[in-house]
């Protein structure tokens, strides 16, 4: 049986994120490992959903309503990731206090339009009916 890349990717990035995390919960690990290797984690999981989001756009052509809309949502996982790493340079590495607003909000805030619009193009591709109804159930969960 012949496994996908995006799978062996996911699946390892998964091991190596929860050893990562069993390490910060150990008594004792400085509050400096504990951010470095939470955000790390974390920014694990976001490249490799984004890459695997890429391959997939990829696959089904930028042409296409689905690969724009999954193309897109891997764009806002990047910007989160982005402000992710500007968030835990500020914290970890300078050691100074993060201002408000800064440049990691541009990447937290940059996720909402692309993942929106990518979602609605998604919605739209698999021909779900879109009215004020479903938006706003959309919009709540």
């Amino acid at each position: 049986m012949k496994l996908e890349r995006g799978v062996v990717l996911l699946v390892s990035a998964f091991i190596i994120a929860i050893l990562m995390l069993i390490f910060v919960i150990q008594d004792g690990v400085p509050s400096f490992y504990r951010y470095t290797i939470n955000y790390a984690a974390h920014l694990i999981f976001i490249v490799a959903i984004a890459l695997i989001g890429f391959n997939r756009a990829k696959t089904f052509g930028l042409k296409s309503a689905f690969g724009k809309s999954i193309a897109l949502i891997a764009l806002g996982l990047v910007s989160w990731g982005i402000g992710n790493t500007i968030w835990l340079y500020y914290n970890v590495v300078a050691g100074m206090e993060l201002p408000y607003p800064s440049l990691a909000d541009i990447g937290f805030v940059g996720m909402i339009p692309l993942a929106a619009i990518g979602m609605l193009l998604l919605l739209k591709n698999i021909r779900m009916k879109l009215d004020t109804r479903t938006l706003l159930t959309a919009m709540i969960f």
